[in-house]
């Protein structure tokens, strides 16, 4: 049976290796798609605030809003999202997160009508559909909250993401933020400000904690 500590190091091992994919070399910073009626990096933050409004209206966990926010970033940077399609778009991404990261499942119907959206049980399903195809099925990416719980766990600080999650919203919803550093990268840096905080130990913990991400 793995300790504490291993099964965290596996954990990270694994997001790690799934973020190099997703962020390898050229992906950072990350750039829009450009054309006519095209979202920019103002569209697509309040979009990415009004899913931590829904999350929140709906009483979603940190995870279910932070991978809905990741799966919008790879939905704009990957494709053309105009405009007028970008809140379907961003109504799909929550609904598909939510599914991935809570117990019960909601039918899509009272989905919509708790979020008092207009579109239809069909549309939402269809959008699901494309996102999906876009991110070949494999929609439970590694973002910035999982690297985040695997951080914090070593240090029983599991409970932090409650309090934090205002910061964590506004992290995600920054992408200026966002476009430019890795989910591994954020976390981490996230982790370490706290740790230096609390601790006289500062250093050699957060050291730690790079090792343990492989970063430099």
């Amino acid at each position: 049976m793995e300790d504490g500590f291993t099964s965290t190091n596996t954990l990270l091992v694994s997001l790690c290796e799934r973020e190099h994919i997703f962020y390898g070399a050229g992906q950072i910073p990350a750039r829009l798609p450009q054309g006519d009626g095209v979202i920019d990096w103002s569209c697509r933050d309040r979009e990415a605030a009004w899913i931590c409004s829904a999350a929140r209206r709906l009483c979603l966990c940190a995870d279910s809003f932070t991978l809905a926010v990741a799966i919008l970033d790879r939905v704009v940077y990957g494709t053309r999202v105009l405009t007028k399609y970008v809140n379907c778009v961003a109504a799909a991404c929550l609904s598909l997160a939510k599914k991935l990261c809570e117990d019960h499942e909601e039918d899509a119907s009272l989905y919509l009508q708790r979020l008092r959206l207009s579109y239809s049980s069909r549309e939402l399903k269809r959008m699901e559909l494309r996102i999906l195809d876009l991110l070949g099925w494999d929609a439970y990416l590694p973002s910035f909250d999982r690297f985040l719980v695997a951080l914090l766990k070593p240090m029983c600080g599991q409970w932090l993401m409650s309090p934090l999650r205002s910061h964590i919203e506004a992290i995600v919803c920054d992408s200026s933020v966002m476009s430019q550093f890795a989910p591994s990268t954020l976390a981490l840096s996230v982790v370490s400000l706290l740790i230096e905080a609390t601790s006289r130990q500062w250093m050699s913990a957060i050291q730690v904690q790079i090792k343990l991400c492989k970063v430099s």
